[in-house]
């Protein structure tokens, strides 16, 4: 199977690679899958630091979001999460005295919410399991311990987790299922400061441990990603990068006119 699709990604470069011009590259992918691309561009940046470069891109993606048609197509509570979530962020992104984790956590949970909006299927907060459930069984097990410094630490990442992966679970899981996550997890912060420490808490985090697992494991899994999924990556990838040369052109632009402005 490897092969196979080594072979297609082959025969797509060779066939299309010498001879798209960008007109044609601008029709491939939504708006919505190049600010996706986009704000994986932010997250890199972010991750090296260069946090007034992440928030260009950030602001220059927020304001092309909003001009888009597919922007429009979203629900009106999706809309204002796009926008609150970026919102956000860009505030994250401006703190001096932010930390590098928050400011990569925070782009981070742009990256998988705009994702969980255009994906079909293997959403990217599906990777979160991990990060997410695991802390979840440590709190059960130390908190039958009796150990609070481990449940508190055990917490501390959960919740942290979590909200990175928040807004993507609201748009992309049905909203009972979203309002019994919630309910767990304000369970947690309510009754963390006891450390679950009676049977009756310690049951219910045994439901909250069971039910954020069912959320990540009860979609359908495809064994083997197809042929057009592959084909519309590699598009997306290079609207991605069109969409980014486009940032930088506006950039540019902005640069000079300030240069200008100082003549």
């Amino acid at each position: 199977m490897k092969r196979i699709l080594l072979a297609v990604v082959c025969c797509v470069l060779f066939l299309f690679g010498g001879s798209l011009s960008a007109k044609a590259v601008e029709n491939t992918g939504s708006t919505l899958e190049k600010a996706a691309q986009l704000s994986d561009q932010a997250l890199e940046l972010a991750k090296e630091e260069r946090y007034k470069e992440a928030s260009e891109v950030l602001s220059y993606l927020l304001t092309q979001f909003g001009k888009s048609e597919e922007q429009a197509k979203l629900a009106r509570a999706q809309q204002r999460l796009v926008d609150s979530t970026m919102e956000t962020t860009l505030a994250t992104l401006g703190k001096i005295e932010g930390t590098q984790e928050e400011k990569v956590e925070r782009l981070t949970g742009v990256r998988l919410l705009l994702d969980a909006i255009v994906s079909d299927q293997q959403p990217l907060w599906k990777q979160m399991e991990y990060k997410v459930v695991n802390p979840l069984k440590r709190m059960q097990l130390t908190a039958k311990q009796g150990h609070s410094t481990e449940v508190q630490e055990a917490t501390n990442e959960f919740l942290s987790n979590y909200y990175i992966v928040r807004p993507a679970l609201s748009v992309d899981i049905a909203e009972e299922t979203f309002a019994a996550v919630d309910d767990q997890v304000a369970f947690i912060e309510k009754m963390r400061s006891h450390s679950f420490q009676t049977k009756a808490d310690q049951e219910r985090l045994a439901t909250a441990t069971a039910t954020l697992e069912s959320v990540f494991t009860d979609e359908k899994e495809a064994s083997e990603p197809s042929l057009f999924w592959l084909i519309t990556s590699i598009g997306g990838i290079i609207s991605a990068t069109l969409f980014y040369v486009g940032w930088r052109k506006y950039r540019g632009e902005k640069t000079k006119l300030k240069e200008t402005d100082k003549r």
